[in-house]
């Protein structure tokens, strides 16, 4: 896009069929562990990893359909990537225990 002899014509909203095909595989995924397995565990959290994704999915297309131009600014996209942060932050998810050994290494290292 950017050379001398180059084709205007470039790709764009291409992350599309990449979050697509994401999209896809997990609910196949859950679809085989809930109606095969008989095994519904971590379903919750998989599905709010899900709707993050798809927050954060949502806020790259219309920043990339809106363009160069007109497209979002960076406090904008910060402030919409903290509200895609909400279904996580609800379950918890990610919480880590440090204890004992781990938490000397983790003194020593800051």
């Amino acid at each position: 896009m950017n050379k001398k002899d180059a084709e205007k014509n470039i790709a764009e909203a291409g992350g599309v069929s990449v979050i697509f095909g994401i999209v896809i595989g997990v609910l196949t995924y859950v679809g085989i562990k809930t109606f095969y397995f008989n095994s519904q565990m971590y379903t919750s959290e998989i599905f709010a990893l899900l709707t993050s994704l798809l927050i954060i999915a949502f806020i790259g297309f219309t920043d990339d359909i809106l363009g160069w131009k007109i497209g979002l600014n960076k406090k904008s996209r910060l402030i919409f990537l903290i509200f895609a942060a909400v279904p996580l932050m609800a379950l918890n998810v990610g919480q880590s225990e440090i204890m004992g050994l781990q938490l000397v290494f983790s003194i020593l290292f800051y």
